[in-house]
Order: C-alpha cells, then sequence, then structure tokens
C-alpha cells in the first residue's frame, strides 16, 4: 500500500513524521507547502508527493509483466478507460479489455517483444522495445517501438507510440 506523509516542522527539536488524513488521495499530486491549523501550534505541512513513486513501481510492474509475458499484471495497472492509440483510428483499443485482447492476440500471433529502456517521468512510463513480427505481418522496418504509458490516479490511462526517443521522453515528463 502506498502512504503518503506529511513532516512536521513546527520545532526543529521534535521534528515528526504523520499520515494524513483518509482524503489523502485529492493531495495525491501535490508536492507543496501549507500551514497546519492544529489547535496546539501552528507548523509548516511539506506534503510530500509519492506519485513519482507510484509512477516507478509501474514502470517495474511492466517491466516484469512484459519479460514473463504475464497479462493479468499488466491489466491490473491499466484504467477501467484506458486507450492505447490515437483517438478515431481505427486499431485504437479503448477501454482495459480490448487492450488486453490486443496484447494476448499479439502474443498468440507470434509477435515477440523485449526491452531494451524503462524510464519513469512526471507523466508516466516510456518504454523502449524490440519487436519481432512474424512474417505475415509485413513489419520489417518495425523493429524498434517507443511507447509511453501516461498516468494518473496510479493507474494507466493512455498508452501511445513514438517515432523517436527525444519526443516520447518530454511526452513523459523525463528530466
Amino acid at each position: 500500500m502506498n502512504h503518503l506523509y506529511a513532516a512536521i516542522h513546527s520545532n526543529p527539536r521534535a521534528s515528526k513524521v504523520a499520515t494524513l488524513p483518509p482524503n489523502w488521495r485529492q493531495f495525491s499530486n501535490l508536492a507543496a507547502t501549507s500551514v497546519c491549523s492544529h489547535p496546539i501550534f501552528s507548523a509548516k505541512l511539506a506534503i510530500v508527493s509519492n506519485h513519482s513513486t507510484s509512477i516507478e513501481v509501474l514502470a517495474s510492474t511492466l517491466r516484469e509483466a512484459f519479460v514473463s509475458k504475464d497479462l493479468n499484471s499488466i491489466a491490473k495497472v491499466l484504467g477501467d478507460e484506458v486507450r492505447w492509440g490515437l483517438p478515431n483510428q481505427p486499431r485504437t483499443c479503448n477501454g482495459r479489455s480490448e487492450v488486453i485482447s490486443n496484447f494476448k492476440r499479439l502474443l498468440e500471433e507470434g509477435v515477440e517483444v523485449s526491452i531494451d529502456e524503462v524510464a519513469s517521468g512526471n507523466n508516466g512510463v516510456l518504454l523502449v522495445l524490440s519487436v519481432d513480427w512474424p512474417l505475415e505481418f509485413d513489419r520489417p522496418n518495425d523493429h524498434h517501438v517507443i511507447q509511453v504509458f501516461f498516468v494518473r490516479d496510479r493507474e494507466i490511462i493512455e498508452i501511445r507510440r513514438f517515432d523517436d526517443k527525444v519526443s516520447a521522453s518530454i511526452a513523459a515528463g523525463l528530466k
């Protein structure tokens, strides 16, 4: 389970860490400082986001799932309304079941995928893949595939292919 903590800095000799209240999810993308309204003392709270940590966990999960061809692990990190591809395109997959069905179909038809690189950024996970297509796919120049898995609220909401690593890195929010 991911935890989000607030560091209380009111007294340097008595610095504490406290768990945020149950509605902490509304702060999950913040990295801000605010003033605590505790009746006994006034303290600055540094709300520390675990957004980047959750993206790193998703990156690790994706790496392991692709290596082991574990579609159930991939399905667990996809949002219900995830989209793979651009809107209004014939090969676009809409929703978790379509994405997983497409992954499954590709594997059943003999597509082999290996991971060359995984990187996590502020917006999502960048995957650089080497793909070996069966001859009947007629994709001789399509061996190097770059995908960004965009993340919101700890789940993948969109998977988009990029033609170059620079634009994919920018989109993923890599530093």
